[in-house]
């Protein structure tokens, strides 16, 4: 009496014929994972709909198996793989699965993880990186790090806080972003081998935020320091002290609530034009005391750290000026 064949060894018998009559190892090799996808053999445990064979799962394998024994290659391996296309599969709606998982096999998009931050690695609950809705878009601020391979990304998946008000263990979501879009810095991190295997993602906005932010509550506090003798040197040079008596008294608490708007993210718009607003004038003042070649000592140290104006303070000014019209230039991109 002859039983059965066990069906794993149908599968590979199948899966062996297939491949004994179309693998070319000379082959393009997108042409060749594009046939593989289309044939269902590359994942036969997935959805017939979606490039599979819906077979169980000890089929993928058996199909592994053949695949090693005849010296053919598979599908797409990576990130890719093991975590974005079973999320697709489980989550993703019509239009997600179309147009992500065919070029997932195939190897022609590449996905990273960002989910680590320099706060928040092992324990993700820490993670700081925000998503906040924007009518049809999400915008994203934040930074993550050990990214692997995100210099050759396509596409990230990122984890972002969409909810701050929920306890640390909720409120947050899983986002696919393209990797190649304005905003997004990737910085390679140098090994001791003097590789760059890991790299560190910016939102640039984010990162010219915080730069700003605490730069402003910095020198607000040194200001704060000695007030009265900052406000005597600040009308020296500053144009908004002829309009506006005493103003150098009031100028640090000023700089003290932009940094700490800038730090929070609130009324993005309005504090990067009252950056400008502030610090050009008192550049242009600066610039005419250094050409009528008059020695004015900023006071914003104290009796004892007093600095004489030079280009370079200039060139402060005009730096942040120039950061705030790059945010001016992001916000009103992001908005079209």
């Amino acid at each position: 009496m002859v039983g059965e064949m066990d069906p794993t060894t149908a599968i590979e018998d199948e899966v062996r014929s297939w491949v004994t009559r179309h693998w070319d190892p000379a082959a393009d090799l997108i042409q060749w994972r594009t046939l593989l996808t289309e044939s269902g053999w590359g994942c036969p445990s997935w959805p017939q709909d979606w490039y599979g064979r819906g077979l169980p799962l000890s089929a993928d394998a058996a199909v592994k198996k053949v695949f090693g024994e005849l010296g053919a290659v598979g599908v797409a391996a990576g990130v890719s793989m093991y975590l974005v296309a079973p999320t697709l599969l489980e989550w993703g709606d019509e239009e997600q699965k179309r147009r992500f998982l065919r070029p997932i096999l195939t190897g022609e998009h590449k996905w990273w993880q960002l989910f680590s931050e320099p706060g928040a690695g092992s324990d993700l609950a820490g993670l700081n990186t925000r998503a906040e809705r924007d009518g049809d878009e999400w915008i994203i601020t934040g930074q993550k790090v050990w990214n692997s391979g995100a210099h050759k990304a396509d596409y990230g998946i990122l984890l972002a806080r969409t909810d701050p008000e929920l306890p640390k263990h909720q409120g947050i979501s899983y986002f696919a972003i393209p990797m190649q879009q304005e905003g997004v810095e990737v910085r390679p991190l140098r090994q001791m081998n003097k590789h760059s295997s890991f790299n560190e993602v910016f939102n640039i906005k984010d990162f010219l935020r915080f730069f700003m932010g605490y730069f402003f509550i910095i020198f607000s506090f040194l200001k704060l320091h000695n007030i009265k003798q900052f406000a005597v040197s600040f009308s020296n040079y500053d144009p908004i002290t002829n309009k506006i008596p005493n103003f150098g008294l009031i100028y640090p608490f000023i700089e003290l609530i932009l940094g700490t708007l800038f730090l929070l993210n609130f009324f993005s718009l309005f504090i990067n034009f009252a950056t400008i607003v502030i610090l050009l004038p008192q550049t242009y003042g600066i610039y005419k005391k250094l050409m009528k070649k008059e020695k004015i000592l900023c006071a914003c140290l104290g009796t004892s750290f007093e600095i004489p104006l030079s280009k370079l303070t200039i060139i402060e000014n005009l730096t942040m000026c120039s950061m705030a019209t790059i945010m001016i230039i992001i916000y009103f991109n992001s908005s079209l």
